[in-house]
């Protein structure tokens, strides 16, 4: 039977009946972390909290793999790094986004979606957070 397996099920949360990345804050310095930490590097504090982390953020980096590699994702795909508003900068592949070099730049919007990346071997859906361009209203 054909499954759809969530990875990284650590980095999600059900808040309000919605899935939502969390990340860690820090109470007492106020850092955000992703993935989650169990004590703040910056200050050594251990009273971090859940918080839910921004649906939008922008693109600080990204690139195009046109080989595959040992992750099995279907070539070419785009990949690389988006900062959140809190603070976080965290590794992404990059959906919905062809003609690659038309739809992503390096400071364009863009928001997560829980959407399949890859199958596995047993032909399971293998699903987690993707960042896709934000379409701009005219």
């Amino acid at each position: 039977m054909r499954s759809s397996l969530l990875v990284n099920k650590e980095f999600f949360e059900e808040i309000d009946g919605e899935l939502k990345l969390v990340g860690s804050k820090c109470e007492k310095c106020g850092r955000v972390y992703f993935p989650r930490k169990k004590f703040c590097i910056n200050c050594m504090n251990d009273d971090l909290k859940i918080v839910p982390l921004s649906k939008r953020g922008k693109i600080a980096s990204w690139t195009v793999a046109r080989q595959t590699y040992t992750y099995g994702i279907p070539v070419p795909y785009a990949f690389g790094y988006v900062d959140l508003p809190e603070g976080v900068r965290l590794f992404t592949i990059f959906t919905d986004c062809e003609p690659f070099e038309e739809k992503l730049r390096t400071g364009a919007e863009v928001e997560w979606v829980i959407k399949k990346y890859k199958e596995d071997e047993m032909e399971n859906d293998i699903i987690g957070y993707l960042f896709r361009p934000v379409e701009v209203k005219k």
